[in-house]
Protein backbone atom coordinates (compact mmCIF):
# COMPACT_ATOMS: atom_id res chain seq x y z
CA UNK A 1 0.00 0.00 0.00
CA UNK A 2 2.68 2.40 0.85
CA UNK A 3 4.93 1.61 -1.97
CA UNK A 4 1.48 1.95 -4.51
CA UNK A 5 1.07 5.73 -2.44
CA UNK A 6 4.72 6.30 -3.24
CA UNK A 7 4.98 5.49 -6.96
CA UNK A 8 1.53 7.35 -7.46
CA UNK A 9 3.69 10.43 -5.18
CA UNK A 10 6.36 10.07 -7.81
CA UNK A 11 4.08 9.79 -10.91
CA UNK A 12 2.42 12.95 -9.91
CA UNK A 13 5.47 14.95 -8.98
CA UNK A 14 6.89 13.41 -12.30
CA UNK A 15 3.98 15.01 -14.52
CA UNK A 16 4.06 17.84 -12.25
CA UNK A 17 7.96 18.72 -13.23
CA UNK A 18 7.48 17.85 -16.80
CA UNK A 19 4.68 20.39 -17.24
CA UNK A 20 6.56 22.81 -15.39
CA UNK A 21 9.43 22.36 -17.68
CA UNK A 22 7.28 22.63 -20.93
CA UNK A 23 5.26 25.79 -20.05
CA UNK A 24 8.94 27.07 -19.17
CA UNK A 25 9.75 26.45 -22.59
CA UNK A 26 6.70 27.95 -24.17
CA UNK A 27 7.17 31.11 -22.29
CA UNK A 28 10.57 31.73 -23.91
CA UNK A 29 10.53 33.44 -28.10
CA UNK A 30 9.98 30.67 -30.29
CA UNK A 31 11.98 31.19 -33.68
CA UNK A 32 10.67 29.26 -36.95
CA UNK A 33 12.66 29.31 -39.91
CA UNK A 34 12.25 28.36 -42.99
CA UNK A 35 12.74 28.92 -47.34
CA UNK A 36 9.90 28.95 -49.67
CA UNK A 37 11.01 28.41 -53.37
CA UNK A 38 8.42 28.85 -55.17
CA UNK A 39 6.62 32.53 -54.04
CA UNK A 40 5.67 33.72 -57.26
CA UNK A 41 4.99 36.97 -58.91
CA UNK A 42 2.66 38.55 -60.99
CA UNK A 43 4.40 38.06 -64.32
CA UNK A 44 5.00 33.97 -62.56
CA UNK A 45 8.19 34.11 -62.65
CA UNK A 46 9.15 32.47 -58.90
CA UNK A 47 11.04 33.82 -56.47
CA UNK A 48 12.55 31.84 -53.15
CA UNK A 49 13.03 33.46 -49.95
CA UNK A 50 14.86 32.72 -46.59
CA UNK A 51 12.39 33.74 -43.80
CA UNK A 52 12.66 33.72 -39.98
CA UNK A 53 9.67 34.62 -37.55
CA UNK A 54 10.19 35.15 -33.61
CA UNK A 55 7.37 34.09 -32.20
CA UNK A 56 5.71 34.07 -28.53
CA UNK A 57 2.85 32.40 -26.49
CA UNK A 58 0.93 34.46 -24.39
CA UNK A 59 -0.82 31.22 -22.42
CA UNK A 60 0.69 27.94 -22.76
CA UNK A 61 -1.61 26.16 -21.07
CA UNK A 62 -4.27 27.21 -23.49
CA UNK A 63 -1.67 26.64 -27.00
CA UNK A 64 -1.35 23.34 -25.22
CA UNK A 65 -5.30 22.74 -25.41
CA UNK A 66 -4.99 23.01 -28.87
CA UNK A 67 -1.89 22.01 -30.05
CA UNK A 68 0.61 19.06 -28.85
CA UNK A 69 3.90 21.30 -28.83
CA UNK A 70 5.32 24.05 -31.11
CA UNK A 71 6.71 22.19 -33.75
CA UNK A 72 3.55 20.77 -34.53
CA UNK A 73 1.38 24.27 -34.88
CA UNK A 74 4.73 25.39 -36.89
CA UNK A 75 4.18 22.93 -39.77
CA UNK A 76 0.38 22.78 -39.36
CA UNK A 77 -0.49 26.83 -39.03
CA UNK A 78 2.53 28.65 -39.53
CA UNK A 79 3.81 27.15 -42.42
CA UNK A 80 1.08 27.23 -44.98
CA UNK A 81 -0.37 30.70 -43.81
CA UNK A 82 3.42 31.96 -44.88
CA UNK A 83 3.51 30.74 -47.64
CA UNK A 84 -0.38 31.91 -48.72
CA UNK A 85 0.95 35.33 -47.49
CA UNK A 86 3.89 35.49 -49.53
CA UNK A 87 1.77 34.55 -52.17
CA UNK A 88 -0.73 37.17 -51.82
CA UNK A 89 1.86 39.91 -51.75
CA UNK A 90 3.86 38.80 -54.79
CA UNK A 91 1.14 38.62 -56.61
CA UNK A 92 0.90 42.18 -56.64
CA UNK A 93 4.12 43.43 -57.83
CA UNK A 94 4.12 43.45 -61.37
CA UNK A 95 7.53 41.79 -62.83
CA UNK A 96 10.85 40.12 -61.84
CA UNK A 97 12.69 43.04 -63.21
CA UNK A 98 10.96 45.62 -60.97
CA UNK A 99 11.36 43.53 -58.01
CA UNK A 100 15.41 42.96 -58.72
CA UNK A 101 16.20 46.61 -60.04
CA UNK A 102 13.61 49.19 -58.28
CA UNK A 103 10.71 47.51 -56.22
CA UNK A 104 12.99 45.50 -54.06
CA UNK A 105 12.75 47.24 -50.88
CA UNK A 106 9.29 47.62 -51.42
CA UNK A 107 8.70 44.20 -51.85
CA UNK A 108 10.76 43.32 -48.52
CA UNK A 109 8.77 45.89 -46.98
CA UNK A 110 5.29 44.83 -47.76
CA UNK A 111 6.43 41.27 -47.16
CA UNK A 112 7.31 42.15 -43.35
CA UNK A 113 4.32 43.80 -42.83
CA UNK A 114 1.76 41.23 -43.96
CA UNK A 115 3.28 38.85 -42.02
CA UNK A 116 3.43 40.63 -38.83
CA UNK A 117 -0.46 41.66 -39.09
CA UNK A 118 -1.85 38.69 -40.46
CA UNK A 119 0.45 35.57 -39.22
CA UNK A 120 -0.10 35.74 -35.38
CA UNK A 121 -3.60 34.60 -33.93
CA UNK A 122 -5.35 34.79 -30.44
CA UNK A 123 -2.69 34.07 -27.91
CA UNK A 124 0.49 33.85 -30.31
CA UNK A 125 2.21 37.12 -30.77
CA UNK A 126 4.58 37.63 -34.04
CA UNK A 127 7.37 39.67 -32.81
CA UNK A 128 10.10 40.03 -35.38
CA UNK A 129 10.07 38.48 -38.99
CA UNK A 130 13.42 38.33 -40.50
CA UNK A 131 13.66 38.07 -44.80
CA UNK A 132 17.20 37.42 -44.80
CA UNK A 133 17.44 36.53 -48.36
CA UNK A 134 15.59 37.11 -51.49
CA UNK A 135 16.28 34.15 -54.26
CA UNK A 136 15.75 35.21 -58.12
CA UNK A 137 15.90 32.35 -60.48
CA UNK A 138 19.43 31.29 -61.82
CA UNK A 139 18.27 31.67 -65.33
CA UNK A 140 17.06 35.74 -64.51
CA UNK A 141 20.68 36.34 -62.71
CA UNK A 142 22.70 35.19 -65.12
CA UNK A 143 20.83 37.15 -68.15
CA UNK A 144 21.32 39.68 -65.35
CA UNK A 145 24.96 39.13 -64.90
CA UNK A 146 24.76 39.13 -68.71
CA UNK A 147 23.58 42.40 -68.91
CA UNK A 148 25.39 43.81 -66.32
CA UNK A 149 28.89 42.78 -67.95
CA UNK A 150 27.44 44.04 -70.91
CA UNK A 151 26.41 47.21 -69.31
CA UNK A 152 29.86 47.58 -67.80
CA UNK A 153 31.31 46.87 -71.15
CA UNK A 154 28.97 49.70 -72.21
CA UNK A 155 30.05 52.11 -69.33
CA UNK A 156 33.72 51.06 -70.13
CA UNK A 157 33.22 52.13 -73.99
CA UNK A 158 31.20 55.61 -72.82
CA UNK A 159 34.00 56.22 -70.29
CA UNK A 160 36.56 55.47 -73.03
CA UNK A 161 34.45 57.31 -75.33
CA UNK A 162 34.78 60.18 -73.28
CA UNK A 163 37.64 59.72 -72.59
CA UNK A 164 38.86 59.74 -76.62
CA UNK A 165 35.87 62.69 -77.17
CA UNK A 166 38.14 64.38 -74.44
CA UNK A 167 41.23 63.67 -75.55
CA UNK A 168 40.03 65.00 -79.05
CA UNK A 169 38.78 67.81 -77.77
CA UNK A 170 42.19 68.68 -75.94
CA UNK A 171 43.68 68.00 -79.06
CA UNK A 172 41.61 70.22 -80.90
CA UNK A 173 42.07 72.61 -78.42
CA UNK A 174 45.73 71.99 -78.76
CA UNK A 175 45.65 71.86 -82.29
CA UNK A 176 43.44 75.36 -82.49
CA UNK A 177 46.47 76.89 -79.84
CA UNK A 178 48.95 75.84 -82.63
CA UNK A 179 46.96 77.32 -85.25
CA UNK A 180 46.85 80.37 -83.41
CA UNK A 181 50.40 80.43 -82.70
CA UNK A 182 51.33 79.40 -86.33
CA UNK A 183 48.95 82.46 -87.33
CA UNK A 184 50.40 85.24 -85.17
CA UNK A 185 54.11 83.85 -86.53
CA UNK A 186 52.42 84.05 -89.92
CA UNK A 187 50.84 87.47 -89.16
CA UNK A 188 54.45 88.39 -87.68
CA UNK A 189 56.35 86.91 -90.76
CA UNK A 190 53.98 88.80 -93.18
CA UNK A 191 54.67 92.34 -90.80
CA UNK A 192 58.46 91.58 -91.11
CA UNK A 193 58.46 91.01 -95.19
CA UNK A 194 56.07 94.15 -95.29
CA UNK A 195 58.48 95.82 -93.43
CA UNK A 196 61.55 94.40 -95.00
CA UNK A 197 59.83 94.80 -98.70
CA UNK A 198 58.79 98.42 -97.60
CA UNK A 199 62.19 98.95 -96.91
CA UNK A 200 63.56 97.57 -100.05
CA UNK A 201 60.99 99.71 -101.83
CA UNK A 202 62.37 102.88 -99.87
CA UNK A 203 66.12 102.17 -100.91
CA UNK A 204 64.89 101.53 -104.41
CA UNK A 205 62.95 104.56 -104.59
CA UNK A 206 66.12 106.42 -103.12
CA UNK A 207 68.32 104.45 -106.09
CA UNK A 208 65.87 105.67 -108.46
CA UNK A 209 65.53 109.34 -107.17
CA UNK A 210 69.46 109.38 -106.79
CA UNK A 211 69.78 108.01 -110.44
CA UNK A 212 66.74 110.56 -111.43
CA UNK A 213 68.93 113.23 -110.14
CA UNK A 214 72.01 112.12 -111.67
CA UNK A 215 70.18 111.68 -115.13
CA UNK A 216 68.80 115.32 -114.13
CA UNK A 217 72.28 116.32 -113.08
CA UNK A 218 73.68 114.93 -116.38
CA UNK A 219 70.70 116.08 -118.56
CA UNK A 220 71.87 119.39 -117.42
CA UNK A 221 75.41 119.49 -117.72
CA UNK A 222 74.23 117.94 -120.98
CA UNK A 223 72.30 121.03 -121.72
CA UNK A 224 74.31 123.45 -120.47
CA UNK A 225 77.74 121.67 -122.50
CA UNK A 226 74.95 121.83 -125.53
CA UNK A 227 74.53 125.60 -124.67
CA UNK A 228 78.00 125.95 -124.24
CA UNK A 229 78.76 124.27 -127.66
CA UNK A 230 75.94 126.39 -129.31
CA UNK A 231 77.17 129.28 -127.88
CA UNK A 232 80.38 128.64 -129.36
CA UNK A 233 79.00 127.32 -132.34
CA UNK A 234 77.06 130.39 -132.95
CA UNK A 235 80.48 132.41 -131.81
CA UNK A 236 82.26 130.75 -134.56
CA UNK A 237 79.47 130.83 -136.90
CA UNK A 238 79.65 134.84 -136.27
CA UNK A 239 83.08 134.90 -136.45
CA UNK A 240 83.77 133.10 -139.82
CA UNK A 241 80.50 135.42 -141.39
CA UNK A 242 82.68 138.60 -139.77
CA UNK A 243 86.03 136.81 -141.35
CA UNK A 244 84.30 136.29 -145.01
CA UNK A 245 82.87 139.48 -144.84
CA UNK A 246 86.10 140.86 -144.02
CA UNK A 247 87.84 138.65 -146.93
CA UNK A 248 84.79 139.73 -149.10
CA UNK A 249 85.95 143.50 -148.25
CA UNK A 250 89.40 142.81 -148.27
CA UNK A 251 89.49 140.82 -151.53
CA UNK A 252 86.68 143.88 -153.45
CA UNK A 253 89.27 146.50 -151.84
CA UNK A 254 92.32 144.32 -153.29
CA UNK A 255 90.65 144.23 -156.27
CA UNK A 256 89.81 147.63 -156.68
CA UNK A 257 93.71 147.92 -155.97
CA UNK A 258 94.67 145.40 -158.19
CA UNK A 259 92.05 147.43 -161.27
CA UNK A 260 93.75 150.58 -160.49
CA UNK A 261 97.07 149.54 -160.26
CA UNK A 262 97.73 146.63 -162.82
CA UNK A 263 101.06 146.64 -162.31
CA UNK A 264 101.03 145.58 -158.70
CA UNK A 265 98.41 143.30 -159.38
CA UNK A 266 100.83 141.19 -162.19
CA UNK A 267 103.52 141.87 -159.26
CA UNK A 268 101.73 139.67 -156.55
CA UNK A 269 100.81 137.03 -159.15
CA UNK A 270 104.22 136.68 -159.66
CA UNK A 271 104.98 136.93 -156.47
CA UNK A 272 102.56 134.17 -155.67
CA UNK A 273 103.88 131.53 -158.37
CA UNK A 274 107.34 132.49 -156.99
CA UNK A 275 106.99 131.68 -153.78
CA UNK A 276 105.91 128.27 -155.86
CA UNK A 277 108.99 127.71 -158.23
CA UNK A 278 111.37 130.35 -155.91
CA UNK A 279 111.72 132.39 -159.26
CA UNK A 280 110.38 136.25 -159.41
CA UNK A 281 109.91 137.97 -162.62
CA UNK A 282 109.86 141.69 -162.47
CA UNK A 283 108.68 143.83 -165.17
CA UNK A 284 111.01 145.77 -166.98
CA UNK A 285 112.21 149.51 -165.77
CA UNK A 286 110.42 148.28 -161.92
CA UNK A 287 112.16 148.87 -159.01
CA UNK A 288 111.80 145.22 -156.76
CA UNK A 289 112.29 146.60 -153.64
CA UNK A 290 109.30 149.33 -153.83
CA UNK A 291 107.11 146.53 -154.88
CA UNK A 292 108.21 144.50 -151.86
CA UNK A 293 107.91 147.57 -149.29
CA UNK A 294 104.92 147.87 -150.96
CA UNK A 295 103.11 144.63 -150.32
CA UNK A 296 104.88 144.59 -146.96
CA UNK A 297 103.00 147.46 -146.02
CA UNK A 298 99.82 145.92 -147.15
CA UNK A 299 100.15 142.84 -145.69
CA UNK A 300 100.53 144.84 -142.08
CA UNK A 301 97.75 146.82 -143.20
CA UNK A 302 95.33 144.06 -143.51
CA UNK A 303 96.91 141.65 -140.04
CA UNK A 304 96.33 145.43 -137.97
CA UNK A 305 92.87 144.95 -139.50
CA UNK A 306 92.13 141.86 -138.90
CA UNK A 307 93.36 141.52 -135.24
CA UNK A 308 91.13 144.94 -134.89
CA UNK A 309 88.57 143.18 -135.72
CA UNK A 310 88.90 139.83 -133.32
Amino acid sequence: MNRILLLMIAVLLATGCKESAQDSALSRDQVYKNTFKNVRLADGVPLGIELSVRWNIDNASRFLSQFSDTKTYCEQVLLPREQEILNRVANKFSSVDSVFMDERDEFIAAIKKALRNSLGEEGVEIKEVILSDLIFPVSFTKSMEKVSLKERELDAIRLQTLSNIEQAKSEEETAKADGKVKLEEARVEGELARMQAKIEQQKRLAKIAEAETGIEVAAKKAKGEAGRLNILADAELIRKKKWHVFNFDRDTSLAKIYSQHPTYANYLINKELAAKVKIAIIPPHTNANNILNINDEKKKTDDDEFEEEF
